[in-house]
């Protein structure tokens, strides 16, 4: 019992620490323009390793969680949804492993390398599970009478998948929307680990 209330406290933490971080550390880093460039690029540089960390902690504390989640929810068949957080956390760890090689003005001629072609890997991977994972989750919250949190969650799930598709397109080659690609990715960002929170918190009550 006690292990499983650790575990979705895990939740409860990872998304807090890891916006805190980012925001943080975009904010005293010099020459670093939060509106414009993604949150990957603080991995880059002498202070790299701050965000680096950041990935790892906060990948791991979502591993941490879904093994959580699949414990409580596991005997009532409910596997999809803790494997969907699972693999977002993976994604959230490999993107601190493989660095990005984008720093913030992505022109015509660039081309990824292999590094950079495994974060935005692991980057599509984070996104993606979580926007499948939240319309998983409505599910089972309608099975768990809760359709309150089933609503919250297909929003949740759309607005995500959209931030990241929108994002992508503001980081994109002559992008008008490149002047407030990082903005619109924090956001999404942030409307997800807000997900993840509440949701664990709502776990934890009715534990």
């Amino acid at each position: 019992m006690y292990l499983v209330q650790l575990l979705l406290w895990c939740g409860v933490v990872a998304g807090p620490l890891f916006v805190a971080t980012f925001l943080v550390e975009g904010y005293m880093r010099p020459n670093y323009n939060p509106l414009r460039k993604p949150v990957s690029v603080l991995s880059q540089g002498r202070r790299g390793w701050v965000q680096k960390a950041n990935f790892f902690v906060s990948g791991v504390l979502l591993i941490a969680y879904a093994y959580g989640l699949y414990m409580m929810l596991g005997a009532v068949g409910a596997v999809w949804g803790p494997l969907l957080v699972f693999l977002h956390g993976a994604g959230v760890v490999g993107a601190g492993i493989f660095d990005t090689d984008y720093g913030g003005v992505r022109t015509k001629g660039f081309h990824h390398n292999r590094s950079g072609v495994l974060h935005d890997l692991f980057s599509t991977i984070v996104f993606v599970s979580l926007s499948v994972g939240c319309i998983v989750f409505a599910n089972i919250f309608n099975m768990l009478q809760a359709p309150q949190w089933a609503l919250y969650s297909n929003i949740t799930g759309v607005l995500y998948l959209l931030g990241f598709i929108i994002s992508a397109r503001a980081f994109a080659p002559s992008s008008s929307l490149a002047p407030i690609g990082g903005l619109i990715q924090r956001l999404t960002i942030i409307i997800g680990c807000v997900w993840v929170t509440l949701s664990a918190l709502h776990f934890l009550a009715g534990w």
